[in-house]
């Protein structure tokens, strides 16, 4: 039977913040095979790990507001 392999989406981002260091070691801490992580290229040509086109998603005060 072939054991089924567990892949954590960008890491446990149901725990944490998705694609940090510490949604990253929670996989590997509770098991998972495979971490998924999203990498897009700045305009000055740096790879960063970050899933939206825009920062606007993720940098938002608590209530919303940009």
């Amino acid at each position: 039977m072939i054991k089924p392999r567990l892949q954590a989406h960008r890491g446990v981002s149901s725990s944490y913040p998705e694609n940090t260091i510490t949604a990253f070691r929670a996989a590997v801490e509770e098991g998972y095979d495979i971490i998924e992580l999203d990498t897009k290229y700045t305009l000055d040509g740096v790879c960063v790990i970050f899933h939206d086109r825009t920062l606007m998603r993720r940098c938002r005060t608590t209530d919303g507001e940009k």
